[in-house]
């Protein structure tokens, strides 16, 4: 029994206009919190990843792509931003020893992760529908651990937006049946990939959407049988890796002349950060205050038994 499709009316050009005028009024309300005060301070990881975003361009231009690897986690598409920032910054006169650098190279982070919060509405917008785009795209924006994170040179908050972009991107794909959008969200999905490898999460989540998204899952329940249409999405989940891996490619320029060695230093690099443990997050208040003063730590715990407060729950 083949698939149903129904026939929508040709929507009116205001109403055609609404999910691009979320996306708009979504990237506003994102933007404004996140540049007020961006030269306040500096957290410990940010120096790193200024410092590598100009290695980074430096390698570059000085014909070395091998050593645009800087960092396992990888964090390309953050140095390519950022350090091009700094870079045109350095032409117009802007020296470094000057703190006001500072809010000038988080800027990449502020427009990119404002970028994704009105992406990921407009997205929304269109596999659901308009008021669930807004205010979900508002909630992203204004989360506070979110907004915290986005002003920030860091990873973190860029590739949770990549992530979570390309997996709505990938369920719109599919809700259309559109070739053009599972191009569009393996591009996504490949961006993620060389800004944290956290995003190999994508693989098994791809994996099960499109060759197995809830109509058919239902259809196996015997297992006795592959449905009509299983197939054919195995060809869109190939073309969907393929896209990613390429965008991959195409932007890290150390894929281009060592792929293999610098896949394993990324392989190596997360396996350590996986099973090897490396101390707090100085950034996060309450390890920054142990490292300080170890008599924080008596403070902290009498504070803990009388209830004011305690650590999360695990589950």
């Amino acid at each position: 029994m083949g698939e149903q499709y129904v026939l929508e009316r040709p929507a009116g050009k205001r109403e055609a206009c609404m999910p691009a005028i979320i996306a708009g009024i979504v990237f506003v309300i994102a933007l404004i919190p996140r540049l007020l005060g961006l030269g306040t301070f500096l957290s410990p990881d940010e120096s790193l990843w200024f410092g590598r975003s100009i290695a980074f361009w430096d390698a570059l231009q000085s014909g070395q792509p091998a050593q645009t690897y800087q960092q396992v986690h990888p964090n390309v598409t953050t140095m390519w931003i950022t350090g091009f920032i700094l870079k045109l910054a350095g032409r117009m006169g802007l020296s470094l020893a000057d703190p006001h650098w500072i809010p000038i190279a988080r800027l990449s982070i502020v427009l990119v992760t404002s970028s994704s919060c009105a992406a990921i509405a407009l997205a929304l917008s269109r596999l659901l529908d308009r008021t669930t785009g807004l205010v979900a795209g508002l909630l992203l924006a204004l989360d506070p651990f979110y907004l915290a994170h986005s002003r920030t040179l860091h990873m973190h908050s860029a590739s949770a937006g990549y992530i979570t972009l390309a997996w709505v991107t990938l369920l719109l794909a599919c809700r259309h049946r559109s070739m053009r959008r599972i191009v569009l969200a393996g591009a996504i999905a490949g961006w993620a990939l060389i800004t944290n490898v956290n995003a190999v999460i994508l693989l098994p989540m791809a994996g099960l959407v499109l060759i197995f998204p809830p109509h058919l899952i239902r259809r196996l329940s015997s297992w006795r049988h592959i449905p009509d249409g299983v197939h054919p999405r195995l060809g869109s989940l190939l073309l969907w890796g393929i896209v990613a891996c390429a965008t991959a490619f195409a932007l890290w320029p150390a894929l281009w002349v060592q792929p293999v060695r610098t896949l394993g230093f990324v392989a190596t690099g997360a396996r350590w950060g996986a099973e090897v443990p490396h101390g707090g997050d100085p950034g996060m208040a309450i390890d920054a205050l142990y490292e300080s003063n170890p008599r924080a730590i008596e403070v902290v715990n009498a504070y803990r038994q009388a209830g004011i407060f305690s650590r999360p729950r695990s589950y």
